[in-house]
Formats: structure tokens, C-alpha cells, sequence
């Protein structure tokens, strides 16, 4: 389980380091837009965190999801 927590982890730091290798501000907007509704989000593998604060690859997973679907205009 440890493992897997930190491969999640490093895939999120990966994914947040991103967006600035796209240019200064690119997507900062769309990032605090993620954030914000992940934080409203309980994960639902470990329930007693939000989408935000959960290093759990569904939590990864759903995250990157919501990313693509705010830049696609959804």
C-alpha cells in the first residue's frame, strides 16, 4: 500500500509541475478551479479526505479527470 501511495504522489508532482513548463500563469486559473471544487470532493477510497488531500491513485486519477474536463469547457 506504501508503494502505492508514493507512486501516487510522485505522478501528482509530476502533473502539478507541469502547467509551468507551459508558460508563466498558462494555467493557473484552470489549476485553482481543480483545487477548489477537489477540496469540496471526498475521496472515495479514503473517505475521511478530500480529493485534494488524497494521495490515493482514484484521487489522482479523478483529479486529472476534472482537469480535462474544465479545460475542455465543461
Amino acid at each position: 500500500m506504501r508503494s502505492v501511495c508514493l507512486a501516487s504522489l510522485l505522478a501528482w508532482m509530476l502533473l502539478a509541475s507541469a502547467p509551468a513548463c507551459a508558460g508563466p500563469d498558462a494555467d493557473g486559473a484552470l489549476d485553482a478551479q481543480v483545487q477548489r471544487i477537489a477540496s469540496e470532493l471526498r475521496c472515495l477510497v479514503c473517505q475521511n479526505q478530500t480529493l485534494a488531500d488524497s494521495n490515493a491513485s482514484l484521487a489522482l486519477d479523478l483529479r486529472t479527470q476534472m482537469r480535462t474536463m474544465l479545460r475542455d469547457g465543461a
